[in-house]
């Protein structure tokens, strides 16, 4: 389409084409395949009971591609009336019910961590952390993942400090 030019010469507008493409190496974006932990809870429960995503999202009165984004982490933590509404949807009541809410906090795909009130070594550990995530292994993190939970328990870590 050609427009012309304030000075008389026309100029060669472009038309917007096609969003570009999600670039597959991009480390900060999940695989195009990665669930959540809630994910792979819902995908569990939609297996367990013979149900499509489309299906489940109809029922939800939410959208198929808002229920895979949701899984797949490319959405942030669902609302409360979302997980209220998938554990009435699946009868999921009491301990499993409290067990499900929380993994919907955990499956958060966009942590911020706020050290500004905390001490230099916890600074340094997050920022560590975040910069060591993505180099884990499946095996690593699970192991890092046993400790947090004896943290959350209010077990004893052991102290490697000499002293």
């Amino acid at each position: 389409m050609m427009a012309p030019r304030s000075g008389g010469r026309p100029v060669q507008r472009q038309r917007p084409g096609p969003k570009p493409k999600r670039r597959q190496n991009d480390p900060s974006l999940p695989p195009p395949n990665a669930l959540t932990p809630l994910g792979l809870r819902l995908r569990s429960l939609r297996e367990q009971h013979d149900l499509t995503a489309a299906e489940m999202a109809r029922a939800l009165d939410v959208s198929p591609a808002y229920l895979s984004a949701l899984e797949h982490g490319q959405r942030g933590r669902p609302s409360p009336r979302l997980m209220h509404l998938i554990c009435q949807y699946f009868n999921i009541i009491w301990d499993e019910a409290d067990a499900l809410l929380l993994l919907a906090e955990l499956s958060d795909p966009k942590v911020r961590l706020e050290t500004a009130s905390l001490s230099p070594e916890h600074t340094l550990l997050a920022n560590r952390f975040a910069r060591a995530l993505p180099k884990l292994t499946p095996s690593q993190a699970s192991r890092l993942l046993r400790t947090f939970e004896k943290l959350d328990r209010d077990e004893p870590l052991p102290d490697t400090e000499a002293g």
